[in-house]
Protein backbone atom coordinates (compact mmCIF):
# COMPACT_ATOMS: atom_id res chain seq x y z
CA UNK A 1 0.00 0.00 0.00
CA UNK A 2 1.98 3.54 -0.92
CA UNK A 3 1.77 6.24 2.28
CA UNK A 4 2.84 9.16 2.64
CA UNK A 5 5.92 9.87 4.66
CA UNK A 6 6.39 13.56 4.06
CA UNK A 7 2.61 14.53 5.06
CA UNK A 8 2.16 15.32 8.61
CA UNK A 9 -1.86 15.32 9.75
CA UNK A 10 -3.82 15.09 12.82
CA UNK A 11 -5.75 12.30 12.88
CA UNK A 12 -9.48 12.60 14.36
CA UNK A 13 -11.94 10.13 15.31
CA UNK A 14 -15.39 10.96 14.57
CA UNK A 15 -17.06 9.62 17.88
CA UNK A 16 -14.07 11.73 20.06
CA UNK A 17 -15.12 14.51 17.34
CA UNK A 18 -18.97 14.41 18.38
CA UNK A 19 -17.62 13.92 22.03
CA UNK A 20 -15.44 17.05 22.28
CA UNK A 21 -18.17 19.00 19.93
CA UNK A 22 -20.94 17.65 22.54
CA UNK A 23 -18.80 19.24 25.21
CA UNK A 24 -18.38 22.89 23.96
CA UNK A 25 -22.27 22.78 23.68
CA UNK A 26 -22.63 21.76 27.20
CA UNK A 27 -19.71 24.08 28.83
CA UNK A 28 -21.55 27.10 26.87
CA UNK A 29 -18.21 27.94 24.48
CA UNK A 30 -17.93 30.75 22.88
CA UNK A 31 -18.32 30.75 19.20
CA UNK A 32 -15.52 30.54 17.25
CA UNK A 33 -12.82 27.94 15.65
CA UNK A 34 -12.29 25.05 17.43
CA UNK A 35 -9.86 22.30 15.85
CA UNK A 36 -11.46 18.98 17.31
CA UNK A 37 -8.38 16.69 16.16
CA UNK A 38 -6.87 13.93 18.51
CA UNK A 39 -4.04 14.88 20.25
CA UNK A 40 -0.47 14.75 18.11
CA UNK A 41 0.71 14.58 14.53
CA UNK A 42 2.14 12.20 12.11
CA UNK A 43 3.14 10.89 9.04
CA UNK A 44 0.20 8.78 7.13
CA UNK A 45 2.96 6.04 7.11
CA UNK A 46 3.27 6.49 10.85
CA UNK A 47 -0.77 5.53 10.89
CA UNK A 48 -0.60 2.75 8.83
CA UNK A 49 2.76 1.20 10.82
CA UNK A 50 0.84 1.61 14.01
CA UNK A 51 -2.33 0.07 12.41
CA UNK A 52 -0.66 -2.69 11.32
CA UNK A 53 1.68 -3.31 14.68
CA UNK A 54 -2.11 -3.09 16.10
CA UNK A 55 -3.20 -6.15 14.54
CA UNK A 56 -0.77 -7.95 14.83
CA UNK A 57 0.40 -7.77 11.02
CA UNK A 58 3.59 -7.31 9.10
CA UNK A 59 2.92 -3.62 6.97
CA UNK A 60 3.35 -4.28 3.52
CA UNK A 61 3.88 -0.41 3.12
CA UNK A 62 5.45 1.95 -0.22
CA UNK A 63 6.31 4.77 1.02
CA UNK A 64 5.90 7.75 -1.38
CA UNK A 65 6.08 11.26 -1.03
CA UNK A 66 4.22 14.44 -2.67
CA UNK A 67 6.68 15.02 -5.02
CA UNK A 68 6.39 11.59 -6.35
CA UNK A 69 2.52 11.52 -7.50
CA UNK A 70 0.35 13.72 -9.39
CA UNK A 71 -2.37 14.55 -7.31
CA UNK A 72 -5.81 16.20 -8.65
CA UNK A 73 -5.15 19.54 -6.04
CA UNK A 74 -2.37 20.44 -4.12
CA UNK A 75 -1.78 19.24 -0.89
CA UNK A 76 0.21 20.26 1.67
CA UNK A 77 2.75 18.42 3.63
CA UNK A 78 2.04 20.01 6.88
CA UNK A 79 -1.52 20.09 7.84
CA UNK A 80 -1.32 19.17 11.34
CA UNK A 81 -3.91 20.52 13.34
CA UNK A 82 -3.86 21.89 17.08
CA UNK A 83 -6.48 21.09 19.55
CA UNK A 84 -5.04 23.86 22.41
CA UNK A 85 -8.55 25.82 22.17
CA UNK A 86 -10.40 22.39 23.38
CA UNK A 87 -7.82 21.69 26.19
CA UNK A 88 -7.93 25.58 27.63
CA UNK A 89 -11.78 24.57 28.45
CA UNK A 90 -10.69 21.34 29.82
CA UNK A 91 -11.70 18.81 26.62
CA UNK A 92 -9.02 16.99 26.32
CA UNK A 93 -8.54 14.69 22.80
CA UNK A 94 -7.20 11.43 23.15
CA UNK A 95 -4.09 10.62 21.16
CA UNK A 96 -4.17 9.74 17.63
CA UNK A 97 -2.74 6.15 18.41
CA UNK A 98 -5.76 5.53 21.27
CA UNK A 99 -7.90 6.61 18.54
CA UNK A 100 -6.67 4.30 15.81
CA UNK A 101 -6.81 1.52 18.66
CA UNK A 102 -10.53 2.00 19.78
CA UNK A 103 -11.33 2.26 15.99
CA UNK A 104 -9.97 -1.38 14.79
CA UNK A 105 -11.48 -2.60 18.07
CA UNK A 106 -14.67 -1.75 16.93
CA UNK A 107 -14.17 -2.53 12.84
CA UNK A 108 -13.03 -6.09 14.15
Amino acid sequence: MPVFTDRTVSPAYVFDIAAATHALIQCGAAAGLYHCVNTGACSWLDIATEAARLLGREPRLAPITLESVTLRAPRPKFSALENAKLRALGIVMPTWQDALARHLRRSA
